[in-house]
């Protein structure tokens, strides 16, 4: 019983720390404040706000930074056999439980801390309920969700998953 409190806890923290990360991700930008006497379009001292297109296009930008580092991990990082297969095998039969109807596992790569998930949704509800029942896995905390292109008209995530105890291991920013 202790140790699935510890793994509730450790789900909860890594839970926790990224949805302050997507809350300053998505932290609206302060309007800039005019400067006493200035003309219009004039700022004071703030420099000139981003506009939207700047913040998406820092924000994507990010987001495949973010990629590329998790992906490199899950090429270089070496297999631990067993951790691995027990959570490939783990993962595999949660994806045929009802938490997971109306999205399919496509590929699972477990490594020594990190887990590439692949999957495709029926419907973006599908999709959307995903993460929560990823959380019942045990074994697993610290996702990542990426979530390519659906231009061929299918759902589609990608997710990193770290050994519990590890976090993901990407560069983090402020």
């Amino acid at each position: 019983m202790r140790a699935l409190r510890a793994e509730l806890a450790a789900l909860r923290r890594g839970q926790g720390h990224l949805l302050q990360r997507v809350a300053s991700v998505e932290r609206p930008v302060p309007a800039p404040v005019l400067a006493e006497g200035a003309a219009p379009g004039l700022t004071g001292t703030a420099p000139p706000a981003p506009t939207l297109a700047s913040s998406e296009a820092a924000r994507e930008e990010r987001r495949q930074e973010l990629e590329a580092e998790l992906q490199a991990v899950a090429h270089t990082e070496p297999r631990d056999r067993d951790w691995a297969g027990q959570t490939e095998t783990l993962v595999t039969r949660a994806f045929s439980g009802p938490d997971f109807a109306g999205s399919r596992l496509t590929r699972v790569d477990c490594r020594t801390r990190l887990c590439v998930l692949e999957v495709e949704h029926d419907a973006a509800e599908a999709r959307a309920e995903l993460l929560p029942s990823l959380l019942t896995v045990n074994g697993l905390q610290g996702q990542a969700v990426m979530r390519p292109a659906d231009g061929d008209g299918r759902w589609a995530s990608r997710i990193y998953l770290s050994r519990a105890g590890e976090a993901l291991p990407m560069t983090l920013r402020p």
